[in-house]
């Protein structure tokens, strides 16, 4: 069934306990998913980044994920991740998202606060939650010279008081994208942020931090973590494993037992974050 993800991190916050945000891009990651979801009885967040729609088609890709969380016993929002452009935000809450989150890090803080809130007054005004980001959480593939520029606890404050924004995904040293080491996070601005915030915090590159400060994050006011390179890398390896046998030729028969594949890395997530039979 389709959730509100407001529905979802509130009672998340309340309990303590974080909701897994999980990038999908095709078919097989999606039933994994939702499969996971289901044998967990946990709520979970089905997005999509704008590189990931463009590659499965807009409208089409949509509308199966949709399928799927409709027709899920589990509890399923679903969510635009890293929209970079009021335009590809409106176009989510046109088509259907019930939440998106609009990327500005990398601006100044009055023109990620003015870009924020164009896309809030839009969202709210048709039953749309919205997420927003202070803070750079680089992609060391992508960014050359990588800087983490970490959330200012103030400049939250701020931020959430001029747009109006329902979660906040702050940069603490996480960093997205494969990890060579795990990242060092700063608890104490986390915990200075979760002093001065009263939504729903959010935790972007989730696939390259240990357990431990999972745990530790979430015990401090993390209600949603994001996670998506550890999906890419488990399909990958997968993939290669089975196009070794040069006999496996039926697309069913190379695709069917990468969900398993992904069922797997979103339990243990699921595990971690503790949201296990929390529907």
């Amino acid at each position: 069934m389709i959730v509100s993800s407001q529905i979802l991190l509130k009672k998340a916050q309340e309990d303590h306990y974080a909701v897994g945000a999980f990038n999908t891009s095709d078919l097989e990651i999606t039933k994994g998913i939702v499969a996971a979801a289901e044998e967990m009885n946990s709520p979970i967040i089905l997005q999509t980044s704008e590189g990931e729609i463009k590659h499965a088609g807009m409208e089409i890709f949509f509308d199966s994920m949709k399928i799927f969380a409709e027709k899920s016993k589990a509890q399923i929002n679903l969510n635009l991740d890293h929209g970079k452009s009021f335009e590809m935000c409106k176009w989510a809450v046109d088509n259907g998202y019930n939440s998106v989150m609009i990327d500005g890090s990398k601006m100044s803080l009055d023109e990620n606060i003015e870009l924020t809130k164009q896309v809030v007054d839009y969202a709210h005004e048709r039953s749309v939650v919205v997420e927003g980001e202070i803070g750079l959480v680089p992609t060391p593939s992508k960014d050359e010279n990588v800087r983490i520029l970490k959330a200012d606890p103030i400049e939250c404050q701020k931020f959430i008081e001029k747009t109006g924004v329902d979660f906040l995904a702050v940069g603490i040293g996480n960093v997205h994208g494969e990890n060579k080491g795990n990242p060092v996070l700063d608890f104490d601005r986390l915990k200075k942020i979760f002093q001065v915030v009263n939504i729903p915090l959010v935790l972007h590159g989730g696939s390259g931090i240990s357990s431990e400060d999972i745990k530790k994050a979430i015990s401090m006011g993390i209600c949603k973590i994001n996670v998506n390179t550890e999906l890419r890398l488990a399909f990958a390896k997968a993939l290669r494993e089975i196009l070794e046998d040069e006999d496996v030729i039926k697309p069913y028969d190379i695709m069917e037992p990468i969900d398993d594949v992904i069922k797997e890395v979103v339990r243990k997530k699921i595990e971690i974050f503790g949201s296990k039979n929390k529907i």
